[in-house]
Protein backbone atom coordinates (compact mmCIF):
# COMPACT_ATOMS: atom_id res chain seq x y z
CA UNK A 1 0.00 0.00 0.00
CA UNK A 2 1.03 3.54 -0.58
CA UNK A 3 -0.38 6.52 1.01
CA UNK A 4 -0.54 9.43 -0.71
CA UNK A 5 0.42 13.35 -0.42
CA UNK A 6 -2.62 14.10 -2.54
CA UNK A 7 -5.49 15.59 0.24
CA UNK A 8 -7.53 18.49 -1.12
CA UNK A 9 -9.44 17.66 -3.98
CA UNK A 10 -12.26 19.41 -5.72
CA UNK A 11 -15.39 18.38 -6.77
CA UNK A 12 -18.72 20.08 -8.53
CA UNK A 13 -22.43 19.30 -7.56
CA UNK A 14 -25.08 19.57 -9.53
CA UNK A 15 -27.96 21.16 -7.18
CA UNK A 16 -30.82 22.29 -9.05
CA UNK A 17 -31.47 23.08 -12.54
CA UNK A 18 -30.71 26.93 -14.08
CA UNK A 19 -28.14 27.38 -11.62
CA UNK A 20 -24.64 26.72 -11.32
CA UNK A 21 -22.95 23.96 -10.14
CA UNK A 22 -20.84 24.43 -6.37
CA UNK A 23 -17.32 23.33 -6.21
CA UNK A 24 -16.60 21.89 -3.08
CA UNK A 25 -13.35 21.06 -1.62
CA UNK A 26 -12.97 18.20 0.77
CA UNK A 27 -9.65 16.74 2.33
CA UNK A 28 -9.39 12.89 1.18
CA UNK A 29 -6.34 10.47 1.85
CA UNK A 30 -5.78 7.49 -0.78
CA UNK A 31 -4.22 4.22 -0.11
CA UNK A 32 -3.32 1.98 -3.42
CA UNK A 33 -3.48 -1.26 -3.78
CA UNK A 34 -1.97 -3.50 -6.06
CA UNK A 35 -2.86 -2.30 -9.50
CA UNK A 36 -4.29 1.17 -9.05
CA UNK A 37 -3.20 4.80 -9.93
CA UNK A 38 -4.34 8.49 -9.17
CA UNK A 39 -5.22 10.76 -11.69
CA UNK A 40 -5.77 13.73 -12.17
CA UNK A 41 -8.23 14.94 -14.07
CA UNK A 42 -8.18 16.81 -17.46
CA UNK A 43 -11.29 17.32 -18.96
CA UNK A 44 -14.36 15.45 -17.07
CA UNK A 45 -17.07 14.22 -19.65
CA UNK A 46 -20.85 14.27 -19.02
CA UNK A 47 -23.87 11.90 -21.00
CA UNK A 48 -25.82 14.33 -23.06
CA UNK A 49 -29.27 13.17 -21.07
CA UNK A 50 -27.89 15.11 -17.84
CA UNK A 51 -27.63 18.61 -19.73
CA UNK A 52 -31.72 18.23 -19.88
CA UNK A 53 -31.47 17.69 -15.78
CA UNK A 54 -29.02 20.95 -15.58
CA UNK A 55 -31.58 22.65 -18.04
CA UNK A 56 -34.37 21.50 -15.78
CA UNK A 57 -36.04 18.86 -18.39
CA UNK A 58 -35.57 15.90 -16.44
CA UNK A 59 -35.48 15.44 -13.36
CA UNK A 60 -32.34 14.31 -11.04
CA UNK A 61 -32.33 13.63 -7.36
CA UNK A 62 -29.95 16.31 -6.20
CA UNK A 63 -27.53 16.59 -4.94
CA UNK A 64 -26.01 14.96 -7.54
CA UNK A 65 -22.35 14.13 -9.25
CA UNK A 66 -22.94 14.28 -12.95
CA UNK A 67 -20.90 12.52 -15.73
CA UNK A 68 -19.84 9.26 -16.41
CA UNK A 69 -16.09 9.24 -17.64
CA UNK A 70 -12.96 11.43 -17.99
CA UNK A 71 -9.39 11.69 -19.23
CA UNK A 72 -6.59 12.66 -16.88
CA UNK A 73 -2.61 11.95 -16.30
CA UNK A 74 -1.52 9.51 -13.94
CA UNK A 75 0.32 11.17 -11.22
CA UNK A 76 0.78 8.05 -9.13
CA UNK A 77 0.86 4.27 -9.94
CA UNK A 78 0.96 1.51 -7.63
CA UNK A 79 1.46 -1.52 -10.19
CA UNK A 80 2.99 -3.49 -12.61
CA UNK A 81 0.69 -3.41 -15.16
CA UNK A 82 2.45 -1.45 -18.29
CA UNK A 83 0.92 1.60 -16.84
CA UNK A 84 3.54 5.00 -15.81
CA UNK A 85 3.48 8.14 -14.45
CA UNK A 86 1.94 10.55 -17.15
CA UNK A 87 0.07 8.57 -19.21
CA UNK A 88 -2.94 10.00 -20.46
CA UNK A 89 -5.67 7.58 -19.74
CA UNK A 90 -9.46 8.13 -20.04
CA UNK A 91 -11.70 6.22 -17.40
CA UNK A 92 -15.96 5.55 -16.77
CA UNK A 93 -17.57 5.22 -13.38
CA UNK A 94 -21.05 4.02 -15.16
CA UNK A 95 -20.52 0.64 -13.66
CA UNK A 96 -19.88 2.44 -10.11
CA UNK A 97 -16.47 3.12 -8.44
CA UNK A 98 -18.22 0.72 -6.32
CA UNK A 99 -16.11 1.32 -2.59
CA UNK A 100 -18.18 3.39 -0.57
CA UNK A 101 -21.98 3.41 1.10
CA UNK A 102 -23.15 5.85 -1.59
CA UNK A 103 -21.70 3.91 -4.64
CA UNK A 104 -22.80 0.61 -3.55
CA UNK A 105 -26.10 1.80 -1.64
CA UNK A 106 -27.36 4.89 -3.97
CA UNK A 107 -25.21 4.72 -7.20
CA UNK A 108 -22.31 6.40 -8.17
CA UNK A 109 -24.22 9.83 -8.75
CA UNK A 110 -24.12 10.25 -5.21
CA UNK A 111 -20.60 9.47 -4.44
CA UNK A 112 -17.93 12.02 -3.18
CA UNK A 113 -14.99 10.36 -5.09
CA UNK A 114 -16.15 9.59 -8.49
CA UNK A 115 -15.71 12.88 -10.14
CA UNK A 116 -12.39 14.82 -8.44
CA UNK A 117 -9.92 16.76 -9.66
CA UNK A 118 -7.70 13.80 -8.54
CA UNK A 119 -9.34 10.26 -8.65
CA UNK A 120 -8.04 6.77 -7.70
CA UNK A 121 -8.43 3.92 -10.46
CA UNK A 122 -8.08 0.29 -10.38
CA UNK A 123 -6.34 -0.35 -14.00
CA UNK A 124 -8.98 -2.18 -15.12
CA UNK A 125 -11.23 0.76 -16.21
CA UNK A 126 -7.91 2.82 -17.37
CA UNK A 127 -7.41 2.87 -21.02
CA UNK A 128 -4.16 4.36 -22.20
Amino acid sequence: MSKLEYTQVQNQIFEQSHKPFQVETRELHYDLEAGEALVKILLPTICGSEIHSIKGRCQEDTPSILGYGAVGDIVVVNSREGFKVGDRVTYTIADTYGQCPPCTELGYKKSEKVFLNIVMLPFIKAVG
